[in-house]
């Protein structure tokens, strides 16, 4: 797997972290969006994502982000993301 790549930007009031990860033809874009409590998912040439993780609103609850930051995806395409307000580290698969 190649190494991640990242970068961040400010849209407003919402901070955004993008992130891609790739091997070969499978190259996704990962996007934590801090506004919408979530992290969603881009196959490289498509316009739809998929919400991967959170969009339950903002809270502490095991499907939830108060403010999600960083993540990483390891090489069984389990994903972690750090949720800086609740002091964690969530893996969804």
């Amino acid at each position: 797997m190649a190494s991640p790549k990242w970068c961040q930007w400010r849209n407003n009031h919402f901070k955004r972290h993008l992130y891609w990860f790739g091997h070969r033809r499978n190259v996704f874009l990962y996007i934590v969006d801090q506004g919408r409590y979530e992290v969603r998912r881009y196959r490289i040439g498509e316009n739809e994502g998929t919400v991967v993780a959170g969009a339950n609103g903002q809270g502490n609850r095991l499907d939830q982000f108060s403010v999600p930051s960083y993540v990483f995806v390891d090489r069984h395409h389990s994903m972690y993301v750090s949720d800086w307000k609740n002091h964690r580290v969530m893996k969804w698969e």
